[in-house]
C-alpha cells in the first residue's frame, strides 16, 4: 500500500512538472531550445521512472518468491495480468522496438540513440516516454489539480503569445534573433512546436466549457478558451487548422450525444468571431508593430468571413432561445446513434474531398515548400536498401540522409519531413510507420468501443486527435511528445475504467 501511495505521488509530479514546469524551461534562449526540453525530460522522466521501478521491486519479489502461491492462482494472475494489456500498450511497445531497431541499421548509432541529427527525438527520448507511458497509466490518480495545471500553464503561454504579437518580448528570448518573432512563440519555440501545443490543449479547454456548469468556473473557462482563438489566429501556420478540423471531429459527436451542449457551442463560435474581428482591427488601425497575419486566417480576414461565421451562429442561438425551436416541433426524432453515423460520413466525405482537391493542386510549392520536401523525403526512402526500408535511416536522422542527398535541391536544411508518418517512414522504416500508426488507430478503437463514455474520456481523446491532425503537416519535438504521451497514459487510464 505504501509503495503504490509513492508510485502515484510520483506519476503527480510527473504530471505537473510536465505540464506546469517544462514549458517554460529554457536554456541559451532559443539556439537549443529543443535540446533544453529533451534534457529537461530525461533527467526528471528518468529520476521518477527509476524511482517509481524501485518501489515494484518489494512487491515483484514478494511474489516471486511466495511458497504458497498455487498454479491455479498463477493462471488466475496471469489472465488477470493480460486482460489489463490493451492495444494502446502494444502499440506503444512496438513503437518503441521499431526505433531501438532502428538504431541498430543505422550508420549513425550515437545521433540515433541521441537524436542529435535532428529535435532530439532520438531512441533515449522515446525510450523514456515509453517507461513513463507504462508507469503513469498504471498508477496516477486523477484528481482537479490536473485540469488546474494545466490551465494555469497553458493560460501563461496563451497571454505570453499575445504579448508576442506585439513584438513584446517577456523573457528576452529573442535576443539576437530580433527579426524572428513572426517564427518564434513564448518559451516554446518555433511555431510548428506551439501548434503541436495548441492542438492537444485547445481542443480540450474547449470540451471542458461544454461541460462546465458551474458560473464562475464556466466564465473562467470562456476567458481562457478566448484567450487560445487569439493564440489560433496569431500563430502563422496553416497546421492548426488541421488540428482544430481533426478534434471538431470529436467536438460534433460530443454535441450529438449531449445535445445541451449546443447553446454553448453557438457561443463559442461567435466568439471565435469576435476575437477575429479583434486581430482584424488591431491590423488595420494599430500603428505599432504587430504580426502580419497569413494563410487560411488571412483569407478569413479578407472576406470578412467571421462577421459570417458570427452572424449565422448568433442566429441560430436567438432561435432556439425565442421558443420557436419548441414551438415548430423542430426536434431530432433519429437517434443518436445513427446522427452519429451520418455526421461521421459527412466529416469523411469532407475530408476526401478536400484531400483530393490537395492533391490536384500539389506541387513542389505545395505548404510553404512541404510538397519538395515530401517529394524528396519518397524519393529518399524508395532509393533505400531493403534494411533501411524495413528498419529506416536512424531514429530522428532524417536529416543526415536527406541532406547528403537533396541539400541543393531542398535549398536549405531540413532535420524533418515536416509530416509524422513520413518521417517515421524514412528514420524507423515500414515497421516504425505501421506501429506509429497502430498508436492512433488503437486510442480510436478504444474509445468508440467504449460504452458510456465519461466527460474525461470525450476531452483526452479530443486532445489526441487534434495532435494527430496537425502531425500530418509538422515534426515531433520533444516537449510535445512529453504532453501527448502523458495525455495518451491518462486516456488508456481513463477508457479502461468501466
Amino acid at each position: 500500500m505504501k509503495a503504490q501511495r509513492t508510485k502515484e505521488m510520483a506519476a503527480a509530479l510527473y504530471y505537473v512538472l510536465i505540464m506546469l514546469v517544462m514549458p517554460f524551461y529554457f536554456e541559451n534562449r532559443y539556439f537549443n531550445l529543443t535540446m533544453a526540453k529533451a534534457r529537461f525530460l530525461w533527467i526528471v522522466g528518468g529520476i521518477l521512472f527509476l524511482a517509481m521501478a524501485a518501489c515494484c521491486i518489494p512487491g515483484m519479489a514478494a511474489m516471486i518468491f511466495q511458497q504458497r502461491q498455487t498454479v491455479i492462482a498463477g493462471e488466475s494472475w496471469k489472465q488477470k495480468q493480460e486482460k489489463s494489456f490493451t492495444m494502446l500498450d502494444v502499440s506503444i511497445l512496438l513503437f518503441l522496438c521499431s526505433a531501438i531497431c532502428s538504431g541498430f541499421a543505422t550508420k549513425t548509432p550515437a545521433e540515433s540513440f541521441w537524436g542529435s541529427g535532428g529535435w532530439s527525438m532520438g531512441i533515449l527520448t522515446i525510450g523514456i516516454l515509453a517507461a513513463l507511458y507504462f508507469t503513469i497509466s498504471r498508477n496516477i490518480s486523477f484528481g482537479r489539480y490536473m485540469v488546474r495545471a494545466a490551465m494555469l500553464s497553458s493560460s501563461i503561454l496563451y497571454v505570453m503569445g499575445i504579448l508576442n504579437s506585439f513584438h513584446i518580448d517577456v523573457f528576452g528570448m529573442h535576443r539576437g534573433i530580433a527579426n524572428d518573432f513572426y517564427t518564434y512563440i513564448s518559451t516554446i519555440g518555433n511555431v510548428n512546436w506551439y501548434v503541436g501545443y495548441l492542438s492537444i490543449l485547445f481542443p480540450m479547454g474547449c470540451l471542458l466549457y461544454l461541460n462546465c456548469r458551474e458560473y464562475w468556473a464556466k466564465r473562467l473557462l470562456f476567458l481562457y478558451v478566448n484567450l487560445g482563438f487569439y493564440n489560433v489566429i496569431i500563430c502563422k501556420s496553416d497546421g492548426i487548422i488541421l488540428g482544430l478540423a481533426a478534434s471538431f471531429f470529436v467536438v460534433g459527436l460530443y454535441i450529438i450525444h449531449y445535445r445541451e451542449c449546443l447553446a454553448d457551442f453557438l457561443k463559442l463560435l461567435i466568439s471565435f468571431s469576435v476575437v477575429t474581428g479583434v486581430v482584424s482591427l488591431i491590423m488595420k488601425f494599430y500603428h505599432g508593430q504587430f504580426i502580419k497575419i497569413d494563410g487560411i486566417f488571412r483569407f478569413v480576414m479578407q472576406k470578412n468571413l467571421w462577421m459570417v461565421c458570427g452572424s449565422i451562429a448568433l442566429l441560430v442561438l436567438c432561435f432556439q432561445r425565442s421558443g420557436v425551436w419548441k414551438k415548430r416541433g423542430f426536434k431530432f426524432t433519429m437517434a443518436k446513434t445513427r446522427q452519429s453515423f451520418l455526421f461521421c460520413a459527412l466529416f469523411i466525405v469532407i475530408a476526401l474531398v478536400v484531400l483530393f482537391y490537395e492533391i490536384s493542386v500539389f506541387q513542389d510549392s505545395w505548404g510553404t515548400g512541404r510538397g519538395r520536401l515530401w517529394i524528396c523525403t519518397f524519393n529518399l526512402f524508395a532509393n533505400f536498401q531493403w534494411k533501411y526500408k524495413l528498419f529506416g535511416c536512424g531514429c530522428d536522422c532524417f536529416g543526415i540522409a536527406c541532406l547528403s542527398k537533396y541539400f541543393s535541391h531542398l535549398g536549405g536544411i531540413y532535420l524533418n519531413a515536416h509530416n509524422e508518418f513520413l518521417q517515421y517512414l524514412v528514420t524507423m522504416g515500414v515497421f516504425g510507420l505501421i506501429s506509429y500508426s497502430m498508436i492512433w488507430i488503437s486510442a480510436g478503437r478504444m474509445f468508440f468501443l467504449k460504452k458510456g463514455k465519461s466527460v474525461r474520456d470525450w476531452m483526452l481523446f479530443s486532445g489526441i486527435m487534434g495532435y494527430l491532425g496537425q502531425s500530418i503537416v509538422n515534426n515531433p519535438q520533444a516537449f510535445n511528445y512529453a504532453v501527448l504521451f502523458l495525455v495518451l497514459a491518462l486516456f488508456r487510464k481513463s477508457i479502461t475504467v468501466r
